[in-house]
């Protein structure tokens, strides 16, 4: 009586692990048409596109592709298009440093000026370790060459970023004192690791991160004219049609890695092997910074390092990358064993909540909104613009220049308002929003991205005359705006 009991209970017992193991191969490996739904919008052969890799358990699960690479010749998004992946290369920076400071040949705690003996004196040490957190207090370079009337399109090499960074003559904080994401830091770490090696930051990342990985498809761009085979270019949307946008971007260390979905595959699954690094450099740069007083910093070296309360407060391993119209986006969840990474070259493409959408498809979690993190909140208020007398406006006529930028604005009266001329925008209004502070939409997007605000401050000498003003670009908190000393005063107001 017991044989065909115990039958019927092994039978259910293996009928409920199968059924479990199905349902478990549902929600970690849904149809693909459900993810291709995600990319419906630019799943054309006459759309930018965006091509994605999804590693589970060391091993790729799915990629797939959508869109054009190129437009004008019809060329498809494949595994082995390139992309600019911008800000997702910091990353490969991080490890390089965590593999050197294993090697002995960088110490987290060395002054840069050991190996930059060019950059200023601020008067207070600035370390490989505030380079890498994000809190030496350096400013970020694209806010600084914008303000100085460099155009995103035009060439921008590491030499035109050290060459602004060493004017400038302050920092935003006392270094360790704060958090500012500034992609000139990275910029400085890869001059670092071209100094403590002897070897280019391109030629170290290839022979000890990319080819070993067999990454056959990744460098670091240090030539914005190098023909790139594979390569995508990157459009933005205009009427019913697309304009393609330039890009002549080198900037090593910060951004200008090329690689395509098939190597970040390989990338993604090194997280978990340590093939290339090894587990102590993996688990060095997966740590989050603090600050001096002992506050923790969201971010590792080259990666934010976040709990994401959407996954169960789990460890999120991400980061993001956007620049002239090139948009990407990777993310790990060790405890998951799961990682993706998503490149795409169309400008309208957001992929943080493509990803998430995928994530939550992948791991079954139910939709929900991330709250923004303060850093990425507007510090500006939509109060109504104040209404100025002549004498008033008259008052802050006049060329003012600074000596870091190497720019000067001209500030003139046209009808009942001050007006301000850039070299990038021309003639723009400048809105009163409080005694003697100013706001001005018209600046240039900075790296294709939304259309920032110019904060304008003016200063008054002793005897109260206006003798110079503080500029800075709002995306963010606003921390250390350029200072600009008045330098003439204009015609009409000398009268």
């Amino acid at each position: 009586m017991k044989r065909p009991t115990q039958k019927i209970r092994g039978f259910a017992i293996t009928a409920l692990a199968y059924f479990l193991s199905f349902c478990g191969y549902c929600v970690e490996n849904p149809p693909a048409d459900k993810i291709d739904q995600f990319f419906k919008n630019w799943n054309r052969p006459d759309s930018p596109g965006a091509a994605i890799v999804i590693v589970k358990d060391a091993g790729i699960v799915f990629q797939r592709s959508y869109g054009a690479a190129n437009l004008e010749h019809g060329i498809p998004i494949t595994a082995q298009t390139v992309f600019d992946i911008g800000s997702v290369s910091k990353q490969f920076t991080g490890l390089a440093v965590a593999m050197l400071v294993e090697r002995g040949k960088l110490s987290l705690d060395d002054d840069i000026r050991k190996y930059l003996p060019d950059m200023p004196d601020f008067g207070q040490v600035i370390t490989v370790r505030h380079l890498l957190f994000h809190t030496a207090g350096i400013p970020d370079w694209p806010n600084l060459l914008v303000l100085s009337g460099t155009a995103p399109e035009e060439i921008i090499t590491l030499g035109t970023i050290l060459d602004l960074l060493r004017r400038q003559t302050a920092l935003e904080f006392r270094p360790g004192d704060d958090h500012a994401y500034s992609s000139s830091g990275y910029n400085l770490l890869a001059a670092i690791i071209a100094k403590a090696t002897g070897q280019s930051f391109r030629a170290w990342t290839d022979a000890n991160l990319f080819r070993p990985l067999q990454m056959d498809h990744t460098h670091v761009c240090e030539d914005p004219a190098e023909v790139v085979p594979n390569r995508a270019d990157s459009y933005v949307p205009e009427a019913s049609n697309f304009r393609r946008m330039v890009s002549q971007l080198s900037a090593p260390g910060a951004g200008s890695v090329l690689t395509s979905t098939e190597d970040m595959g390989k990338w993604l699954i090194n997280f978990e092997t340590a093939k290339v690094g090894g587990k102590k450099a993996l688990a060095m740069m997966q740590r989050s910074g603090k600050l001096n007083n002992g506050a923790d910093v969201e971010y590792g070296f080259g990666i934010r390092v976040s709990k994401w309360s959407r996954y169960r407060g789990m460890t999120v391993l991400s980061h993001r990358g956007d620049w002239a119209g090139y948009h990407s986006f990777m993310m790990s969840i060790p405890e998951e064993r799961f990682a993706l990474a998503l490149l795409s070259n169309a400008a309208d493409l957001e992929p943080l909540g493509l990803a998430v959408q995928v994530v939550d498809l992948y791991l079954g979690n139910s939709l929900g909104q991330e709250a923004t993190p303060e850093s990425q909140k507007s510090p500006l208020t939509t109060s109504s613009p104040m209404k100025l007398t002549s004498k008033q406006l008259a008052a802050y006529v006049g060329d003012y220049w600074n000596d870091e930028l190497r720019v000067l604005f001209r500030v003139e009266i046209r009808g009942d308002q001050l007006v301000t001329w850039h070299r990038l925008t021309g003639w723009a209004r400048m809105l009163p929003t409080g005694t003697d502070s100013f706001r001005t939409d018209a600046q240039p997007p900075i790296v294709g991205s939304a259309r920032p605000v110019s904060i304008i401050q003016f200063t008054r000498s002793a005897n109260t005359e206006v003798n110079g003003m503080k500029l800075a670009i709002a995306r963010g908190r606003i921390r250390n705006p350029r200072i600009f000393s008045r330098v003439s005063l204009s015609k009409a107001q000398s009268k």
